[in-house]
């Protein structure tokens, strides 16, 4: 058994090293290009029923969960992103072959894959009645993507933001990039906003 535990835990350090290498390599890409915000916010020429109920029954049948609702304070928490984090954050391409890892693609879900990555998203859509047939929908998600086999390891920021963190030393000196940004693609945010557009 301990001759097991010491094989799992060299494993599990070969691949923290293995992955800080790749991503210290001189083809390491740029920080991630900047995303094309979508619409925030709207005001519906609808009830305020109407537009809560248009809400949640998009919700029930989405991607996303309902964490919780309170409709006297006009307020739905959704979480979303368990899996496929790149649906939802943008950190940039990736491409590394070294120590058995061969791989081109999006930087998050390279985390995702080989240092146990995962992305909690969590959106607030805020609903309030303008007046009898004028109702006004916001959104805001916040998103905190967690890689725990690497350094950085993590990234928080939320709607209209981004998050850059600062490579090792031992990375920059290998020729990388000196920071790493992530990002919304927005797709969260969207589905929202799209789902009341027939209200429009």
């Amino acid at each position: 058994m301990k001759h097991i535990n010491r094989l799992v835990i060299t494993g599990a350090l070969l691949l923290a090293f293995a992955l800080a290498g790749c991503a210290s390599s001189k083809n390491t890409p740029s920080p991630a290009e900047t995303a094309v915000k979508t619409k925030l916010s709207a005001t519906i020429n609808h009830s305020f029923d109407i537009t809560w109920n248009t809400l949640i029954d998009y919700t029930l049948s989405s991607v996303f969960t309902i964490v919780n609702f309170n409709k006297s304070a006009g307020v739905i928490t959704l979480s979303f992103g368990d899996s496929n984090a790149a649906a939802y954050i943008n950190c940039g391409p990736f491409n590394a072959t070294s120590a058995g890892v061969n791989y081109s693609g999006p930087y998050s879900s390279f985390l995702e894959q080989h240092a146990g990555a995962k992305l909690q998203g969590k959106m607030k859509v805020f609903v309030t009645e303008l007046g009898p047939k004028q109702t006004l929908v916001k959104v805001n998600a916040q998103y905190l993507f967690n890689a725990p086999l690497t350094t950085p390891a993590e990234w928080a920021f939320h709607s209209g933001f981004s998050a850059t963190v600062a490579l090792t030393k031992e990375q920059k000196a290998a020729g990388g990039p000196q920071t790493r940004t992530c990002q919304p693609t927005y797709k969260a945010e969207n589905a929202i906003m799209q789902a009341i557009k027939p209200l429009y």
